[in-house]
């Protein structure tokens, strides 16, 4: 399954709304996840430019891509930012192939 970390900002009326009823986000995004095939792997809060983390699986590219979608639609967020990840396999397989195209640098030319 396809894996991904999006990082996020609320906006300050979000803010606004979890300082006068906290509530924890991570239970609504776990639904959301499972109903679409998916899973939520973890979600932290942070400091600095974004204010959280979430990592997430989803069945395939398009899946996640629509949750995403629907999550930036929604007038909470300030700020989204999406990374898809890959495992070591994923990589070694990727550092495998581009084995093959035989690249030379300006100095192999």
């Amino acid at each position: 399954m396809p894996t991904y970390m999006t990082q996020f900002s609320y906006s300050n009326k979000t803010w606004a709304k979890l300082i006068n009823k906290p509530q924890d986000r991570s239970e609504y995004l776990r639904r959301v996840f499972t109903q679409f095939g998916g899973r939520l792997i973890d979600f932290y809060y942070s400091l600095g430019e974004y204010d959280g983390v979430v990592i997430f699986e989803t069945p395939d590219e398009m899946t996640g891509t629509a949750i995403l979608i629907a999550v930036s639609a929604a007038d909470y967020l300030r700020s989204i930012k999406t990374t898809k990840l890959l495992t070591i396999a994923e990589t070694m397989d990727a550092m495998h192939k581009a084995s093959a195209f035989g690249v030379q640098g300006p100095d192999n030319a």
